[in-house]
């Protein structure tokens, strides 16, 4: 607080608490900045790829997904590759690039899983019912085991997947998992068009294609009892 008093003598008015009355020192805050990726994990908000550094990762205070301390942030690629997706996973918190995985649980030290496999669409990542998380890179689908084992997925449809989907739209694919049918459903764009017209479908073992009829912004599904498929 800031008084101000008359005149131009200088007087010093102490405070009344001696230094040992003092907490700690107030950690230092950064304004939330611009992200285009986020994920929770533990209570906390991972966000990354701020327009002005796109390949930071920062985390939030535990609790207060809008308070990022100074201090927790990483860069999880040595060259500051691009921050393409971010997840939490059997307890670990995971950050992507378009050619490695990477595991930031400790948002200081960050680990590299795999060289080569990457995320390039992070509303691709999604969960199956065995408990894998799965997600599109950019030579086919991959899951992860809540052990951290991580493998393709996709052989069944690897000649589509390299060979028929538009290749400059693959970021803006997009996924959910659908109850009913218990099957994770990714939109994505065939070769040669620019909308995202079909669906991949997944149950953990076997692929089918579909065609709704729509052009696929996103799709999600109701956390009610309904459970509906949204798209």
């Amino acid at each position: 607080f800031l008084g101000r008093f008359g005149g131009r003598r200088r007087q010093l008015y102490p405070d009344k608490l001696s230094d040992a009355e003092l907490g700690g020192p107030v950690d230092e805050m950064v304004g939330v900045p611009v992200f285009r990726v986020m994920a929770h994990h533990e209570g906390a908000l991972l966000i990354g790829n701020t327009p002005g550094d796109p390949g930071i990762v920062r985390r939030s205070a535990p609790g207060f997904p809008g308070t990022f301390p100074a201090k927790d942030w990483c860069y999880p690629d040595s060259g500051g590759a691009e921050i393409t997706g971010l997840a939490s996973h059997a307890g670990r918190a995971l950050a992507f690039t378009e050619a490695g995985t990477y595991d930031v649980t400790d948002i200081g030290h960050p680990v590299q899983l795999a060289r080569g496999i990457g995320c390039v669409a992070p509303r691709s990542i999604g969960y199956l019912p065995d408990g894998r998380m799965i997600w599109l890179s950019r030579d086919g689908f991959y899951a992860m085991t809540a052990r951290g084992e991580l493998g393709p997925v996709s052989g069944e449809i690897h000649r589509l997947v390299t060979a028929g989907l538009n290749r400059g739209r693959l970021r803006r694919a997009v996924s959910t998992f659908d109850a009913r049918s218990r099957e994770y459903l990714c939109a994505v764009a065939p070769a040669g068009r620019d909308v995202q017209r079909l669906v991949l479908r997944f149950d953990g073992e076997n692929w089918k294609e579909q065609d709704l009829g729509f052009d696929i912004a996103d799709m999600c599904t109701t956390d009610d009892y309904r459970q509906l498929t949204l798209f």
